[in-house]
C-alpha cells in the first residue's frame, strides 16, 4: 500500500485600483514556486481560493494548492 504526504500552500495576491479592485499574482513567483516542489517529488494535487469581501476595500485573497508526494 503505498502512503503519502501531503503539503499546503498560499499564495496572496496584490491588488490593484481604488473603486475596482483588480488582483495580481507574480507568475514568476508561481512557476518558480510549483517547478522548486516538482523537482523535490511534490505533485500538484487541487487549487482553490479564498477571496473575503474585496468589494469593501478590505478583502483578502489567498490561492491554496495541495501537493502530495509518495513516502518511500
Amino acid at each position: 500500500m503505498n502512503k503519502w504526504e501531503y503539503k499546503v500552500i498560499s499564495l496572496h495576491p496584490t491588488f490593484k485600483g481604488w473603486r475596482i479592485k483588480t488582483m495580481e499574482l507574480d507568475s514568476t513567483i508561481i512557476e518558480q514556486t510549483l517547478n522548486g516542489l516538482g523537482n523535490e517529488g511534490w505533485e500538484l494535487t487541487s487549487i482553490a481560493s479564498h477571496i473575503d469581501d474585496i468589494t469593501l476595500g478590505t478583502g483578502k485573497a489567498k490561492f491554496i494548492f495541495v501537493f502530495k508526494r509518495q513516502i518511500k
